[in-house]
């Protein structure tokens, strides 16, 4: 509710106050799209758009596993910027112009160079915040002047220190920043809180002498030092004070205002303090907040600042990956026309792997000639991760992070979608099958020769001869649509056919996953090869986990033995 309160607030002063516009440093600009995209298809009954639309989004990301990215990784689940996009927006919607991407990968290139930038802004954000929060917002406290004045001067010296240091900066985010930050300096509203508090400071020296008892209770306490515009003051301070008590004298001579006395006890203990909550009421009557709007003032810059949060944190997986000794570059992006991708050397960060072990490269590449790719090998070599790879790849170059690789080139795709197996429960209500057909539609429906697609296992739901069948239609039909496919199977007589019918098959390409076979079971090396595979290995592993008949054979024999297999015994009738 809080986070709701504060933005409502910053929206109703930058109307009141004419603000700048924030600049957006993301440039998300399919929101527009997505809406009329939205309205057209709910518009028709039959397909039911949030059904359609919404499992594919929610499936993405699962798919991809990019909630881990975003939590364990980027460290961030909100882009905090003033459009309101989430980070699922971000990638999700992707951008179709490279010029968009440019600007992205040059924000985040800055702050890659100038390790020190993203201590910079962190160092403002939490300064102001902190500021903010000396500040109380209560009625009683509302007229606490120095902690605004601390805030204001704090506020003009990090304003003028972040115009200085992105000025410097080569990116076009980051200047535009700069740009904001010195018209918020340089608003009016600045200059009219400086003169209050020059005049606050030069003309209302005062402090408060409290008397208390010996338990603290507040007994009678004197104000001293106002030295201009004393009688005006005088009376309104008395007439102010009425509700905390008496004034025991009201022979106030000369133009200065030197004792008011209020009398609450006889017994009293003298000690001296800054202001106390009820004075601070009397100077609010007096005064007024002459800094009335500068919290808000504040916190619309921070909202601008926290755009470069999600900068900041890439900046840190940047160096995060590179001091685990994985190259990470900003890819080469190319017009969707190109239809390319080239990546030298990836690594998959978001694999879990072993201590002690490391991850294995993979190169990737996909062009007009090669659109659709077959990947077959060993359960458990790695044809799922490479698959991820891929669309990692895709979407982090996409949307103007650095990718895991030593050299890249990407061309632009208006989406990419995923059809990996469905986590099958004992609650569903369709059938595995049936939930990989459905999803296969819609892929077919929405997908153009311009989409990158990740099939996974597609048609493992039913009977194998079946299953066949309709994965070869997938590919078939992938081809005519033109679109940047890839397929992982166990089905290796498609890999066959298209090895032997390179004249039908002309955008295919087989590739597969190399697994060695050793007297200790299969070893699985994670290389991605051109070809197909023989086998998937299953007899291997099979003997590799003491699964296979003579092993399992000799299993129940010992539970035979150890009388671990309970008997049932059989009754008469």
């Amino acid at each position: 509710m809080e986070d709701k309160k504060i933005k409502q607030s910053i929206s109703s002063n930058k109307s009141k106050a004419s603000l700048p516009d924030i600049p957006d440093m993301f440039l998300i600009d399919d929101l527009g799209k997505r809406q009329e995209f939205r309205d057209s298809i709910s518009s028709d009954p039959v397909l039911e758009f949030d059904k359609v639309y919404f499992q594919t989004h929610n499936t993405f990301f699962n798919d991809m596993n990019l909630d881990q990215l975003f939590k364990k990784y980027l460290k961030i689940e909100e882009l905090e910027n003033p459009n309101n996009h989430s980070i699922q927006d971000l990638f999700f919607f992707l951008p179709k112009r490279t010029d968009i991407v440019k600007f992205r990968q040059d924000i985040l290139s800055d702050f890659i160079q100038k390790q020190d930038l993203s201590y910079i802004i962190e160092d403002a954000i939490n300064t102001l915040n902190k500021d903010l929060s000396m500040v109380s917002f209560s009625a009683s406290k509302k007229g606490l002047l120095l902690p605004y004045s601390r805030l204001l001067k704090n506020y003009e010296d990090i304003l003028t220190g972040l115009i200085k240091t992105l000025n410097s900066a080569k990116s076009e985010g980051l200047l535009q920043i700069s740009g904001f930050l010195k018209q918020m300096k340089d608003h009016s509203y600045m200059e009219i809180w400086k003169e209050y508090d020059r005049r606050i400071e030069d003309e209302v020296p005062f402090f408060l002498s409290l008397t208390r008892r010996y338990d603290f209770t507040p007994i009678s306490f004197s104000i001293f030092g106002f030295e201009k515009e004393s009688a005006e003051l005088s009376e309104k301070l008395k007439q102010n004070t009425d509700r905390f008590g008496k004034i025991s004298s009201n022979d106030i001579k000369g133009s200065r205002l030197e004792t008011f006395e209020l009398a609450l006890s006889s017994r009293n203990h003298h000690i001296r303090i800054p202001l106390v909550d009820a004075i601070v009421q009397i100077m609010m009557q007096v005064f007024g907040n002459p800094f009335q709007g500068l919290e808000d003032h504040v916190r619309y810059t921070i909202a601008a600042l926290n755009q470069l949060n999600y900068y900041r944190n890439a900046a840190a997986l940047y160096f995060r990956l590179t001091s685990r000794g994985i190259t990470c570059v900003f890819p080469k992006i190319q017009d969707m026309d190109y239809r390319q991708m080239k990546a030298i050397e990836v690594n998959n960060f978001l694999i879990e792997v072993e201590p002690g072990k490391e991850l294995v490269s993979n190169d990737v590449e996909c062009n007009d000639k090669k659109r659709i790719n077959i990947i077959t090998g060993s359960n458990y070599g790695g044809k799922s991760w490479y698959m991820k790879t891929i669309g990692l790849v895709q979407l982090m170059g996409q949307v103007g992070l650095f990718v895991p690789a030593k050299e890249a080139v990407i061309s632009l795709v208006d989406h990419i979608y995923t059809h990996f197996p469905e986590k099958e429960g004992a609650g569903d209500i369709e059938s595995r099958y049936s939930w990989e057909l459905e999803r296969a539609k819609r892929i077919f429906t929405y997908a153009t020769p311009y989409s990158l697609v990740l099939f996974d296992e597609p048609c493992s739901g039913t009977a194998y001869k079946e299953g066949l069948l309709q994965t070869v239609t997938f590919i078939k039909v992938s081809s005519q649509i033109s679109m940047t496919t890839f397929f992982t199977t166990h089905m290796h007589e498609i890999a066959e056919d298209i090895e032997n019918n390179k004249d039908i098959y002309t955008d295919c390409e087989n590739l597969f996953v190399e697994t060695e076979v050793t007297d200790q079971g299969p070893r699985y090396t994670y290389n991605v090869k051109q070809g197909r595979a023989i086998y998937s290995n299953a007899e291997k592993l099979a003997e590799a986990k003491g699964c296979d008949e003579i092993a399992l054979k000799k299993l129940l024999e010992g539970r035979v033995l150890t009388n671990s297999l309970p008997q049932i015994e059989k009754k008469m009738c």
